[in-house]
């Protein structure tokens, strides 16, 4: 069975500030806050290989 909250949300990644949030109002106010799921805050992936020369 599938239970959605609690929820810990984090800010700074692991090492950083955690909320544990009980429901939707709160999962909002903590969102705001700028606190997100450890899964979501992925950057984009760096482009691999080598740049390109510069045109002369």
């Amino acid at each position: 069975m599938f239970q959605e909250f609690p929820k810990g949300l984090c800010k700074g990644g692991v090492e950083g500030e955690w909320r544990i949030v009980l429901n939707d109002d709160e999962e909002a106010d903590a969102r705001t806050a700028g606190f997100s799921a450890l899964g979501e805050d992925v950057q984009e992936p760096k482009k691999r290989g080598r740049p390109r020369k510069a045109e002369q």
